[in-house]
C-alpha cells in the first residue's frame, strides 16, 4: 500500500507550522517533531538532508524505512503531523540499526 498524498505533509506552510509548535522526541538517529492536527489521520514529513547522509542511496533507504514503519503504525498514531529530522549519528548506522531506531520512535509516540 502506497503512502497517499493526504498522509504526507506537502507544502512549506505545513512544515513551518510543525517546526514552530511541535513537541520533540529524540533518539540517536532522529529528532521527531510531533504536532496535533485537525484531521482524523496522521501525516508524515521527512527532512533527511545531505549533511548527515552523504549518498542519495543512503537518504532514500532512510526515507523508505521511515515510510514503511509509518504505514505499519499509522492506525495507532492518531491525528498528528510528524516530521523526521536526521541527526549526525545517522551516517554510520546499518540498515538494521536504522530500522530499530525508527520503530523505537514510533513506539514512543503511541
Amino acid at each position: 500500500m502506497l503512502l497517499t498524498r493526504k498522509c504526507r505533509l506537502t507544502t512549506p506552510d505545513e512544515y513551518k507550522r510543525v517546526f514552530r509548535g511541535a513537541r520533540k522526541l529524540h533518539n540517536v538517529c532522529f529528532t521527531v517533531l510531533i504536532l496535533a492536527n485537525n484531521r482524523n489521520y496522521p501525516r508524515l514529513g521527512l527532512a533527511i538532508s545531505r549533511k548527515y547522509t552523504k549518498s542519495a542511496v543512503q537518504r532514500n533507504t532512510v526515507k523508505r524505512l521511515i515510510r514503511e514503519a509509518f504505514r505499519h503504525h499509522k492506525n495507532e498514531l492518531g491525528a498528528h503531523d510528524l516530521v523526521f529530522v536526521a541527526r549526525p549519528a545517522l551516517s554510520d548506522k546499518t540498515r538494521r540499526e536504522l530500522a530499530v531506531a525508527v520503530n523505537e520512535i514510533y513506539m514512543s509516540i503511541e
